[in-house]
């Protein structure tokens, strides 16, 4: 059907091509977007990192806390196994 390559009320289609100056400035917004896309992506990079950091001492005191938890109460069953022996 190469008759219908104009708008026919039978073809019901008319070829229209996009603008072409308009093809070559949203290719280069595209490659713009992707420039900033990384940049974004390396600064939520860097804020994760600085939460990471920040969090990073209370974890290591709270492990500390939990050894001397398990210390004490290690230390407190002896000396009670100590008494029971004398008793």
């Amino acid at each position: 059907m190469s008759h219908c390559r104009t708008h026919h009320k039978i073809c019901g289609t008319q070829s229209v091509s996009p603008p072409t100056t308009l093809l070559p400035q949203r290719v280069a917004k595209a490659q713009q977007d992707e420039g900033y896309t990384l940049v974004a992506l390396l600064a939520v990079m860097t804020v994760l990192a600085l939460f990471a950091l920040a969090a990073a001492p209370s974890i290591r005191q709270q492990v500390q806390r939990e050894q001397e938890q398990e210390a004490i109460f290690r230390g407190e069953q002896v000396a009670d196994a100590i008494r029971s022996f004398y008793l």
